[in-house]
């Protein structure tokens, strides 16, 4: 499981997601949080111990029977986080391809810019 797709199933779905490990009480587990410099006053954010993705396919396959292929729904299987690789499925993908058309060949600018600039 990716960084976005957890902090998408912590933030929106903690309480029902099937994606954190659980004690016996079905709380979620916590992990001990990361190390920060001394002078770093920031909060400490909460973290949980994540299943990785193997541990949520096989845990969903345990639960429900054997259907054909036909029946099964796929999506609603492989639900985990962000439909961040979907670029047309969620509405918004021809709008995010040419933003980050626009965004990538801003970078190429700025970096022939400074290149001119240092050949001079």
């Amino acid at each position: 499981m990716q960084g976005f797709d957890a902090a998408f199933e912590i933030k929106s779905r903690l309480s029902t997601t099937d994606c954190v490990h659980r004690d016996e009480n079905g709380d979620p587990i916590q992990m001990e949080p990361k190390r920060r410099k001394k002078n770093d006053n920031k909060p400490k954010k909460k973290r949980y111990k994540m299943k990785n993705t193997l541990e949520i396919a096989l845990g969903r396959m345990a639960k429900r029977p054997f259907i054909p292929y036909e029946r099964f729904d796929v999506a609603k299987f492989s639900d985990i986080g962000r439909k961040q690789y979907d670029k047309k499925g969620d509405g918004g993908g021809e709008e995010r391809m040419g933003m980050m058309k626009k965004k990538k060949k801003n970078r190429k600018n700025k970096k022939r810019r400074r290149k001119d600039e240092t050949s001079e």
